[in-house]
């Protein structure tokens, strides 16, 4: 009887740590989770005003000093990619349109690029196997020129 007793108190406390164990492990992962996912928000908004910042500060600079740099005319191609819409400003649209240019000329050069290399492979290939033939026909000929010089070439007669 003290053994039940005993069997029933330890599973009974062992029940109540189970549930207390993982209702408070999922409030706390789940909070963790909450709060890290705030944290990533937060970085992305700073993420995204620094790239506003940055994006106007090199803008100013290139309307106001013509620093015509090509390091800086690249990233403002990038940046006007990744900063908020804006319609009103020409010269962010003259940024973008040329980001969307280059992108497609990037692509176009990588697959003709590709198809140059392609091409060409066969072409060598068919050209390896030519010359491994001719030097076929060089050995044959040095042969016959061989025997022809010895004396034991003979032409065949003809009736």
């Amino acid at each position: 009887m003290a053994m039940a007793a005993a069997r029933k108190a330890t599973s009974s406390a062992t029940a109540r740590f189970v549930q207390t164990r993982s209702r408070s492990s999922g409030t706390r992962a789940f909070s963790v989770s909450e709060e890290d996912k705030l944290a990533r928000e937060a970085v992305g908004r700073e993420i995204q005003q620094k790239k506003e910042e940055l994006y106007d500060v090199i803008a100013k600079a290139e309307q106001s000093f013509g620093t015509s740099n090509f390091q800086n005319l690249r990233l403002l191609q990038h940046l006007s990619v990744q900063v908020n819409p804006r319609p009103w400003d020409w010269e962010w649209r003259h940024l973008r349109f040329s980001r969307r240019v280059n992108s497609v000329l990037e692509m176009a050069g990588f697959f003709s690029l590709g198809c140059m290399v392609s091409h060409w492979s066969k072409k060598y290939k068919k050209l390896r196997e030519a010359s491994e033939e001719l030097r076929g026909l060089e050995e044959e000929l040095r042969v016959l020129k061989e025997e022809h010089e010895a004396g034991e070439w003979h032409r065949p007669m003809s009736n």
